[in-house]
């Protein structure tokens, strides 16, 4: 019995992911709002019922595809972090670590921070990112923040959320080394740290072996 359980599980979850994988590619190819739930079931080789099962309609079906998209960078910053002594350095590689897996999906990140403009589903992806920047802060002992910890949180999030929005909108050009390295100079120095702390966590992105890499000038900002 517990075989067939478990055989069931994993059929049901092979279905979702099928289902969750044609949706993210319509959203990204035409864009969420022409996407039917009949493209997405036509994509996936299964039939509406099924799909149905899974997600009642286009809007779970999106945030399907919001949660997975925030899981899977969540757990990039998590691995890139693990790897990094706490303080100014693990920020610095976390951060920019998020920033590259985003720009990667860049068309994805468009579709969910941009197109949709729904407001619960931001919020969902910031709380992905938020949860975390109070454990590598006490971490790294860079503030004794109480009262005003949420304030510290909101503003660092809402940077790097604008600026890729600008980004994935075109409207900046830049690349994810140069925005990296921008928003952790910027958000460092919010947090008051000592410009000798700040060119630390910059001087970490030199010795990963990751895709985002820094040049030894200084970003022109």
């Amino acid at each position: 019995m517990a075989h067939k359980v478990t055989e069931r599980r994993q059929r049901n979850e092979v279905a979702r992911s099928r289902l969750l994988d044609a949706a993210r590619q319509l959203f990204m190819r035409q864009g969420y709002a022409v996407t039917t739930m009949a493209q997405v079931v036509r994509l996936a080789g299964t039939s509406i019922g099924n799909c149905y099962f899974y997600f009642p309609g286009k809007e779970a079906l999106l945030r399907g595809v919001v949660v997975d998209f925030a899981q899977r960078i969540a757990r990039e910053i998590d691995a890139a972090a693990a790897a990094a002594p706490p303080g100014p350095a693990q920020l610095a590689i976390a951060l920019a670590r998020g920033v590259e897996i985003a720009l990667e999906q860049k068309e994805l990140a468009r579709v969910l921070l941009v197109e949709t403009r729904q407001p619960e589903l931001r919020s969902l992806v910031l709380e992905y990112f938020a949860a975390r920047l109070p454990g590598f802060l006490d971490e790294g002992g860079l503030t004794n923040l109480s009262a005003e910890r949420r304030w510290v949180v909101l503003a660092y999030q809402g940077s790097v959320f604008q600026l890729l929005e600008s980004v994935v909108t075109g409207e900046l050009q830049e690349d994810a080394r140069t925005l990296a390295r921008f928003l952790i100079r910027w958000n460092l120095q919010a947090l008051g740290l000592t410009p000798e702390a700040v060119e630390q966590g910059l001087a970490a992105l030199d010795t990963t072996s990751g895709p985002v890499d820094t040049a030894d000038e200084r970003p022109a900002f």
